[in-house]
């Protein structure tokens, strides 16, 4: 091991708003199978290892380091897309929320724990998961950034209250409700308390989430199955992901429908435009790692199509949420523009302006 020290210490500053000053005291240089150990007057240890391939860069997670009083927590900068692993002392997790807050960072997931990690392992191999049913092809990406728009497109008392009030004259015995892709179910449970009585179910095709909404909200049904393969009949359906990831809209709408009672209510969102063409566009993160694609239908094409299946449609604008507008970058084919009273205005390269819109669609009365 050797020691460097040559025109140290320099100091720097860090964080999302450059109020941070760090200082460099040290360079380390370690040789294979050597290891330091960081400590603290408070007992904590954090030990880092070098290896021919790289680094042991902590101490284990799940074991060693918590004996240390230390747990670890990805996070990434909301703007700017980077991911960190933090240390934070046992009890000292309320001031690292409030760090992070600070420095606009968001706390992915612990893995401290041999559950944290289990739920890791068991989402690893569905990260990108696509399936193909001799109609058409969907890719649904681990909805780390979806998932940060379901509060921001839907206030869920007003969708309740929209649901009853379209349903009540032909409700079932034992109402039924159905979100799809509901993540780890934080708006799914806020509806479900807004329809008391009603049967609520949730899907999503990972496990992982699944699992922690059976643990915290046991009397909503889970479903873990993706988009074409669910089932049941519905008194009403709701999608927020399905129609902007699928390249073709039509066979999601129709299994959508399937999914609907005679007279259930459903509401999908989506990218809408005023021009006669359906666009698929693709967006990324600052830094390139997360990618997807987002189709744009137009809005005459939708209206044609609920009217060919006998079914009325409403479109309810709706705001772009924060968290989407911060996750394009210039080399996405989507671009920003800000109209009256700056408000953010999504449009393609070619300047074509796309609505988000939450589209309820029921069966027409005879």
């Amino acid at each position: 091991m050797k020691i460097g020290k040559d025109g140290l210490p320099r100091t720097f500053r860090v964080s999302a708003n450059g109020e941070v000053t760090i200082t460099h005291s040290a360079d380390v240089y370690l040789e294979h199978d050597e290891q330091i150990t960081l400590r603290t007057d408070s007992g904590t240890e954090f030990d880092i290892a070098r290896k021919s391939f790289g680094y042991y860069a902590s101490p284990s997670l799940n074991n060693r380091l918590v004996n240390f009083n230390l747990r670890a927590a990805i996070v990434r900068g909301r703007q700017s897309g980077r991911a960190y692993i933090l240390m934070c002392e046992t009890g000292k997790e309320e001031e690292m929320q409030k760090y992070c807050d600070w420095d606009d960072l968001r706390i992915i997931c612990w893995i401290s724990s041999d559950a944290d990690l289990d739920k890791i392992e068991s989402a690893f191999p569905e990260n990108e998961y696509s399936r193909s049913d001799g109609i058409s092809k969907f890719t649904i990406h681990e909805p780390s950034h979806p998932s940060l728009w379901l509060h921001e497109i839907m206030d869920a008392n007003w969708y309740s209250k929209q649901i009853i009030s379209n349903t009540k004259n032909n409700l079932s015995a034992q109402p039924s409700f159905f979100m799809i892709d509901c993540g780890e179910g934080a708006l799914l449970e806020e509806i479900s308390a807004g329809l008391p009585n009603w049967l609520c179910t949730g899907s999503s095709p990972y496990e992982s989430q699944v699992s922690i909404l059976r643990d915290k909200a046991p009397h909503i049904n889970t479903v873990t199955e993706h988009l074409l393969n669910v089932d049941g009949q519905y008194d009403a359906v709701l999608s927020l992901e399905g129609l902007t990831r699928a390249r073709d809209t039509h066979p999601v709408l129709e299994k959508l429908i399937s999914l609907l009672k005679p007279h259930g209510v459903l509401t999908v969102m989506g990218l809408i435009n005023d021009e006669d063409v359906d666009v698929y566009t693709e967006t990324k993160t600052t830094e390139g790692r997360w990618k997807t694609g987002f189709n744009c239908v137009s809005r005459h094409g939708i209206i044609k199509y609920f009217e060919s299946m006998s079914m009325d449609v409403d479109f309810h604008p709706i705001a772009i949420p924060s968290s989407f507008l911060k996750s394009i970058d210039s080399n996405s084919d989507l671009r920003i523009l800000y109209g009256k009273n700056k408000v953010p205005l999504l449009c393609t390269k070619s300047g074509l302006i796309l609505n988000p819109v939450l589209i309820a669609a029921k069966m027409k009365v005879s």
